[in-house]
């Protein structure tokens, strides 16, 4: 069936009175109204935090505190407050408005085309909807596509929706595997099932459940929601993961809460990072703090001024100069370039620090090796250590330990083993072995009451 409204007299004659009692009863269009509304919402409503409880409603960047369902109800009650034009008998109908139309497409695989200021319900069915600015309009059931410019409210519904805006729009797909696609300003939930959602400028996103992709460029804010997603963003991305393994790329001022699963992350400049549960992969080039959480974990930062919390679990970490890397518990593997703090904490960790360095081995029974210019602090109950210094200049500056609370020169036990020196403390297990010293890599020794033994004074026991 097709109807052409423009071309109706009795049909244009309704849909103008129509649009008359509309605007002269609210003073203000249906999209306006909305749009206030939401606006109203937003300015009064704190930023939440995410639900986890599988609702899928709360989300901590959306508007209306993250209520999916007030900005569907507000839709619905324009629906059922209009006297909308029945789009005919249920069929694959045609129908075509101009401006301020109020269009039911009811069932059937219906095209329905309208441009400014409109309010369309496709109804169940594979409908194709076009509007141009400033319109309203639930997909209903079914495979939908619809097209809109700018400042739209839609609702895809339930099925494989294609939705397009260009900007300043409120989007949500509904159930199904959708694909959203829209410019700036805009504000989308995915809904459940495998979404694709693309955006470039000021977009905000939840993607519900499912195994979602997300792309954006600069300003961009998502919650993944459950599921294995895919999300990329350039710029000032901020990015709530969810539960799954997630793939989560960035470029510059990345601010990622990964969550739970196997999550990967790789960003570049800038970055702000809690790679939550699981067994996580994050690289990251310079100015990054990052927290690793619980799980085997795998950290490079490439380049300079890297924080770094391996957290619980067995973790490997590559780190440049001037870092910050705290192993947490575990058997970690860490290593640190020049000018760096290193701490193994608890565990039989392997640690690498290069020159002028300072590095704490922990609890456990470490493995570390220092460039030529570091310290190394020891402690009663940190185990028995061993060490392997190396100068990489020939203007060595010499090695030194710092020994912890209630340790005196008198509770040291100094010795030479074979090749290798022995610095332990008496009554003690605790132990710091030096592999095989040169004569410029025995360390000098520091003690809280502020006495010191010169690298010539331990050398010295060496020959005793």
């Amino acid at each position: 069936m097709s109807m052409n409204v423009n071309e109706s007299a009795a049909a244009q004659a309704s849909l103008i009175q129509t649009s008359y009692q509309r605007n002269t009863a609210h003073g203000e269009s249906e999209y306006q109204r909305i749009h206030r509304d939401t606006e109203a919402k937003l300015a009064g409503t704190a930023t939440t935090t995410p639900d986890n409880s599988g609702a899928g409603e709360e989300f901590p960047f959306s508007p209306m505190g993250g209520h999916l369902s007030e900005f569907l109800a507000l839709l619905q009650g324009v629906l059922d407050e209009k006297g909308l034009l029945d789009g005919g008998s249920d069929g694959d109908d045609e129908i075509r408005a101009y401006n301020n139309a109020l269009i039911a497409g009811g069932n059937g695989n219906d095209e329905i085309h309208t441009y400014n200021d409109s309010v369309v319900s496709g109804g169940a069915g594979n409908d194709s909807i076009y509007t141009y600015n400033d319109s309203i309009i639930s997909g209903g059931a079914g495979n939908d596509r619809i097209d809109t410019y700018a400042r739209a409210q839609v609702d895809g519904g339930d099925g494989a929706d294609r939705i397009s805006t260009y900007g300043q729009s409120t989007v949500s797909g509904g159930g199904g595997d959708d694909v959203i696609s829209t410019y700036a300003d805009s504000v989308i939930w995915g809904g459940d099932g495998d979404d694709t959602i693309s955006g470039y400028d000021n977009i905000t996103v939840d993607g519900g459940r499912g195994d979602d992709n997300i792309r954006g460029y600069n300003n961009i804010k998502v919650d993944g929601g459950y599921g294995d997603d895919n999300i990329r963003g350039y710029d000032n991305i901020q990015v709530n993961g969810g539960a799954g393994n997630d793939t989560i790329r960035g470029y510059d001022n990345a601010q990622i809460n990964a969550g739970d699963g196997d999550d990967s992350i790789n960003v570049y400049d800038n970055a702000v990072i809690n790679a939550g549960i699981g067994n996580d992969r994050v690289y990251t080039y310079s100015n990054a703090t990052i927290l690793l959480g619980e799980g085997d974990d795998w950290a490079k930062a490439a380049g300079a001024n890297a924080r770094i919390d391996a957290g619980d679990g067995n973790d490997y970490i590559t780190a440049s100069i001037n870092a910050e890397v705290f192993g947490g518990t575990g058997d970690d593997r860490i290593s640190a370039g020049a000018n760096s703090f290193v701490d193994g904490e608890s565990g039989d960790d392997l640690l690498f620090a290069a020159r002028n360095s300072v590095v704490i081995g922990g609890t456990g029974d470490d493995a570390i090796r220092v460039g030529d210019g570091s310290t190394l602090l020891f402690a009663r109950g940190d185990g028995q250590d061993t060490i392997e210094t190396w100068q990489g200049r020939d203007d060595s500056s010499g090695f030194s330990v710092a020994f912890g609370p209630d340790i005196t020169a008198n509770d040291l036990d100094i010795s030479q083993q074979g090749d290798d020196l022995v610095i332990a403390i008496k009554g003690t297990k605790d132990s710091m072995t030096f592999r095989k010293p040169t004569d410029d890599a025995i360390p000098s020794l520091s003690f809280e009451d502020g006495s010191l033994l010169s690298s010539t004074e331990v050398a010295a026991f060496m020959k005793s």
